[in-house]
């Protein structure tokens, strides 16, 4: 028994010594790793560090020196002012003349009974309290307003009143008419609130025909005691921006006449 048992146990202890040097091999093959290493700085013998970067010193402002103020907000902006277009005036009623038919206006300050409208008979008289009857034909409104003003001076009526005390102002003015005859293109009656020339009743009247004599248009006018005079009109030189002084106001009652061409007036 023994001598079988000392084999066996001999093999075992190889075995045994084999599996522990194997293991010893396998840890000495095993490497730790490296461990890291940090950088160093080195600083020589006798140096000073280097010092954290300051932060920016204030600015010193010299004694007596006004210190610089600060940057203003800028100004609001202006909006641009609207212009106002200016009113058109239709009719300038100082430079309107007063014509038989028309209707007027007259009041005087501070007095209630003379202020009332007046109707122009066709003569041009008006009949007015206190001043009796007066001409009025021809006059514009602020010639008839100073009429009336010395008419009441003069008559010891209201010797204090003033010119500008005195009013007159247009109602109607369906007196201020004037008829194109001949050779037009819409001959007729016109009635106009403002003062018309000559080459404004033929552009109203629509202009000449073609067979219309431009240099022997006459306008025919009744003064006040009802005798009718002629007057030439010489359209082409007017057209040329010759003999201006041709163009003439027209006045109520007034008749332009265009002969045809090749036919005596």
């Amino acid at each position: 028994m023994k001598r079988l048992l000392t084999p066996i146990a001999f093999i075992m202890v190889a075995i045994a010594w084999s599996a522990g040097s194997a293991m010893a091999q396998e840890s000495s093959n095993t490497t730790a790793p490296a461990a890291t290493t940090l950088p160093v700085t080195t600083v020589p013998a006798g140096a000073t560090p280097a010092a954290a970067p300051a932060e920016p010193a204030p600015a010193v402002v010299p004694a007596g020196a006004t210190p610089a103020a600060a940057p203003a907000e800028p100004a609001p902006a202006v909006e641009p002012a609207t212009a106002v277009p200016a009113t058109a005036v239709p009719a300038t009623e100082s430079l309107y003349r007063i014509n038989g038919g028309d209707t007027i206006h007259i009041s005087v300050y501070g007095e209630r009974d003379l202020d009332r409208d007046v109707a122009v008979e066709p003569d041009g008289g008006i009949a007015f309290p206190l001043v009796g009857n007066l001409n009025a034909r021809g006059l514009t409104l602020s010639e008839l307003s100073k009429k009336i003003a010395d008419s009441l001076r003069a008559g010891n009526m209201l010797p204090n009143v003033t010119d500008p005390e005195v009013t007159v102002s247009l109602v109607k003015s369906s007196g201020n008419s004037f008829s194109v005859i001949g050779q037009v293109k819409q001959p007729g009656t016109f009635v106009t609130d403002t003062q018309v020339d000559v080459m404004q009743a033929l552009s109203l009247a629509g202009g000449l025909t073609p067979f219309a004599s431009k240099s022997r248009i006459i306008v025919l006018r009744r003064d006040n005691g009802g005798a009718q005079t002629k007057i030439p009109f010489d359209y082409s030189s007017v057209e040329d921006g010759e003999k201006l002084n041709m163009n003439i106001q027209l006045q109520g009652g007034d008749v332009v006449v265009v002969p045809q061409a090749g036919l005596g007036f």
